[in-house]
C-alpha cells in the first residue's frame, strides 16, 4: 500500500510542478507582451486539466491495478488543495457551482488518465 501512496505523492508533486511552471511562464508572457489577460481563465483551466492528467498518468504507471482509483485521488486532492489555498488567500469558505464542476471534471480526467496510465505501464505480472 505504501507504494501506491508514494506514487500518488509523486503524481501530486508532478501536478503542482507542472502548474507552477506553466502559470509562471504565462504570467511572464502576459507581463512582457501585449497579450490580453482575457485568456487567463482558459489557460488556468487547461493547465489544471493537463496537470491532473500528467499526475494521474504518472501515478498509475506500473501499479498493475486500480489505476482509476489513483487517478481519481489525484483529481480530487489536486482540486481540494487548490480550493484550500483559495480559502486561505481569500478568507472565504463558499464552494460554488464552478468548484463542483471543476472537482467533477478533474476527477473524470484523473480516472481516465489513471486507466490509460495503468494500460501504458509495463506489462502485468
Amino acid at each position: 500500500m505504501s507504494t501506491r501512496k508514494n506514487k500518488i505523492f509523486k503524481g501530486m508533486l508532478l501536478s503542482y510542478f507542472t502548474t507552477i511552471v506553466v502559470l509562471c511562464s504565462f504570467a511572464a508572457l502576459f507581463a512582457l507582451t501585449q497579450v490580453s489577460d482575457s485568456y487567463a481563465p482558459l489557460i488556468v483551466k487547461i493547465t489544471t486539466l493537463v496537470s491532473v492528467a500528467l499526475g494521474a498518468l504518472t501515478s498509475s504507471k506500473n501499479i498493475h491495478s486500480k489505476g482509476w482509483l489513483n487517478g481519481s485521488i489525484i483529481g480530487i486532492l489536486y482540486t481540494l488543495s487548490l480550493f484550500a489555498i483559495s480559502i486561505w488567500g481569500t478568507k472565504c469558505f463558499f464552494p460554488t457551482v464552478k468548484f463542483i464542476q471543476t472537482l467533477s471534471i478533474n476527477t473524470i480526467v484523473g480516472i481516465f488518465c489513471g486507466v490509460v496510465g495503468i494500460n501504458t505501464g509495463s506489462t502485468k505480472k
